[in-house]
């Protein structure tokens, strides 16, 4: 009777059997231009699925993929893995530099240092920095007149405007006239 009950239940269950083998997939070697980005099927929350360069086991048929690597822009679209491909397929990409720009306004002859390296004079435009914080320092007759953490973001533009309080009275010409008891 035993025997029977587990005869019945398999063949019950192997209707099932090509369902849960789960999707097909198909052999994919990946690589970038640099090596080393990460990998990610779907989401990104589903998980890395591999550094490059990588060969693994793709979907067959339509899946979004997410390439990333630091200091790149990302990489977002479907990769296609038809039925039929040699084995493995191998597909590339190349990861731009992650690059903004920075526009210092007003601070006219101020030198200007980002991460402690000279870039010259305000005002100015500074064009292919990489994306990511800064430290944006400028100075002027041995003063500091601006000194701040800027986040410059790929594609975009920031920009930073030193405030300068007026110089100080060098006479007493100079001076705002005082108020006198009466």
């Amino acid at each position: 009777m035993a025997r029977a009950l587990v005869i019945a239940a398999g063949c019950m269950l192997a209707p099932l059997g090509g369902a849960m083998a789960g999707p097909r997939t198909s052999k994919v070697t990946i690589e970038t231009d640099p090596p080393g980005a990460k990998v990610y099927f779907n989401l990104k929350e589903d998980g890395e699925v591999c550094t490059t360069p990588c060969t693994i086991d793709a979907p067959i048929g339509e899946t979004p993929i997410i390439i990333e690597a630091e200091n790149r822009r990302s990489i977002i679209e479907n990769l296609l893995v038809p039925k039929k491909t040699a084995r493995p397929m191998k597909v590339s990409y190349k990861l731009e530099a992650a690059l903004g720009s920075l526009i210092v306004e007003g601070g006219a002859g101020a030198t200007i240092k980002i991460d402690d390296e000279d870039h010259g004079t305000a005002p100015r435009r500074l064009d292919d920095l990489p994306a990511g914080a800064h430290h944006v320092v400028l100075e002027r007759d041995g003063k500091t007149i601006y000194d701040e953490f800027v986040e410059i973001e790929a594609g975009h533009e920031a920009t930073v405007t030193p405030t300068v309080a007026p110089a100080p009275p060098t006479s007493l010409l100079d001076a705002p006239p005082s108020v006198t008891e009466a």
